[in-house]
């Protein structure tokens, strides 16, 4: 579920936060495509990101080192064993984990895309594109205690992201927030308030408050 629930998270946030010009529509599906192509190194936009040092920044990108050394233990297998079977619990887990690293990468492209057809150089490119989401960056402190409370960094990080942009351009950043986040609730809301069948009215009313407070 969080791999399908994390990118559309991503996109918006990468709308509101970006300094680039970072279009949804448009940079996103490039930048999931070159993710997918540059997986297999079939992408030179990709690699180049990832040469600017704008990957690593991901959630799944601090066990690089645990794929690393699975991969170089695979190679060294016969070939008899060298297929994965998915339907293992280990293999299911490993397929999620690809996925939502591949998601959050396209985010990142698609930012160091835009940056790069602003006119920036590679380097404040990659930079820009870390840094809409940069789970790397943590204190001494957060790094140990986000190994027992999950996401903790990640929900830090997010909130640092969005309150950092804010200072450096407080018009645009509130602007696309409106537009990409209350009017959407708003018009979901009037939805469901003038035009939803009791059916539907009863579904809302019985939905858990967490659930009311995190999702439209």
């Amino acid at each position: 579920e969080f791999s399908l629930r994390n990118p559309m998270r991503d996109i918006v946030q990468a709308f509101i936060v970006s300094k680039s010009g970072f279009n949804p529509l448009i940079d996103f599906p490039v930048g999931l495509i070159e993710a997918i192509k540059g997986r297999k190194g079939n992408s030179q936009l990709y690699n180049q990101w990832v040469q600017d040092l704008g990957d690593f920044g991901n959630l799944m990108s601090m066990d690089r080192k645990v794929h690393r050394e699975a991969l170089e233990k695979v190679l060294k297998e016969p070939p008899s064993k060298k297929f994965v079977n998915i339907v293992s619990g280990r293999g299911l887990i490993n397929l999620l984990r690809a996925i939502s690293d591949t998601t959050e990468s396209a985010t990142k492209l698609g930012e160091y895309r835009a940056a790069l057809r602003q006119g920036a150089t590679r380097q404040e490119a990659a930079y820009r594109s870390r840094d809409i989401m940069d789970f790397a960056r943590a204190g001494s402190s957060v790094r140990q205690a986000n190994k027992i409370i999950a996401f903790l960094n990640a929900n830090i990080q997010g909130k640092s992201k969005l309150i950092r942009a804010i200072k450096e351009n407080p018009v645009g950043v509130i602007t696309r927030a409106f537009t990409s986040v209350t009017l959407p609730t708003v018009a979901a809301f009037a939805l469901q308030k003038y035009y939803a069948n009791d059916a539907q009215r009863q579904t809302v009313e019985e939905t858990p408050d967490w659930m009311k407070d995190t999702f439209w």
